[in-house]
């Protein structure tokens, strides 16, 4: 970890850092460029020093088709819009419903995670698909 007081991130020549978390509040920036949005999130229990926890990542590329999302672990979620306005849902490229999206979402960041991510995504949203990622966050 670098001796930063505050995490900074560059994404494709662009950067931003976040605040500094002064309570338990889960805390997300984003930074987007085109069809891509990369949010970043504070660990509130962090503590300065070598063995803090990373921050929490998540990685979004939308298109007119739809959206994927790749979490931390590598884990991708793809919620798709069909040609007849329906959204198909995938995780790891395996087709999927929106309850198995949400079980993976649920499994892999908290409560506060995901309203938080949902918020900074919100403004990056582009296509329906991405709308429908937001909602799935924020419930």
């Amino acid at each position: 970890m670098s001796t930063l007081s505050r995490p900074f991130f560059v994404v494709a020549g662009l950067a931003f850092s976040l605040p500094a978390v002064a309570n338990d509040d889960v805390r997300c920036g984003m930074i987007s460029h085109r069809a891509s949005a990369l949010v970043e999130c504070l660990n509130p229990h962090d503590s300065p020093g070598p063995y803090a926890p990373p921050p929490l990542s998540f990685l979004i590329e939308q298109d007119a088709s739809g959206v994927t999302a790749v979490l931390d672990n590598g884990i991708t979620v793809d919620v798709d819009l069909e040609s007849d306005g329906s959204l198909a849902y995938a995780v790891d490229g395996h087709p999927s419903d929106v309850t198995a999206v949400e079980d993976v979402l649920d499994a892999n960041l908290s409560v506060e995670e995901q309203a938080a991510v949902s918020e900074a995504l919100q403004p990056a949203s582009l296509t329906t698909a991405t709308d429908e990622l937001v909602l799935i966050l924020g419930e």
